[in-house]
């Protein structure tokens, strides 16, 4: 129903370079701070995902305001 090449993704499942790709993308996120997906990073801060619409545009907006300020 997926349209899910079944074969491809045993083989990918399997390579050593997949494997690769995810344990060097795992490391990164660890140096991060990332413990878990989804993880949401702004201007090289993190972003704790809200719930709903109007927490995350409320985090959006006290990032947005960092660039208009003096202090830091």
């Amino acid at each position: 129903a997926l349209g899910l090449d079944l074969e491809r993704f045993v083989s990918d499942w399997n390579a050593p370079r997949i494997l690769k790709r995810v344990e060097k993308s795992a490391a990164e996120a660890k140096r991060f701070g990332v413990l878990a997906t989804p993880a949401l990073f702004i201007n090289g801060r993190r972003f704790y995902l809200s719930r709903d619409r109007a927490g995350f545009n409320t985090g959006l907006a006290m990032e947005s305001a960092r660039d208009r300020v003096t202090c830091r």
